[in-house]
């Protein structure tokens, strides 16, 4: 299973081609955005992502959760990361940092 976060929800994919595999739901996410100063000039910096939890909604099965970040446009290996998969919950708790370094 991976998880892709689109507009307001979270969507987990067994299958990402069977649209009837597919969950939904809501993702709390933090955002924090630190520059680095060099000779007093922002050169580049470092992006927080904190993911907070999750409220999914299903009805016949009880996923493992977790949550896959990638910036965009670069969707290599090197840019992607990936919290711990919570077990067997509609609602995981996460509250963990994620750091994308310029």
């Amino acid at each position: 299973k991976s998880a892709r976060l689109i507009n307001n929800g979270i969507l987990l994919d067994k299958h990402p081609d069977r649209v009837e595999e597919q969950l939904k739901g809501d993702i709390f996410i933090g955002l924090k955005y630190s520059p680095n100063h060099s000779s007093g000039h922002v050169t580049g910096g470092d992006l927080h992502v904190i993911i907070k939890s999750a409220r999914l909604i299903n009805k016949t099965e009880i996923p493992d959760a977790f949550v896959k970040c990638y910036l965009l446009p670069n969707r290599s290996q090197s840019t992607k990361k990936k919290t711990k998969v919570k077990v067997h919950t509609l609602n995981p708790v996460w509250e963990e940092e994620i750091v994308f370094t310029d």
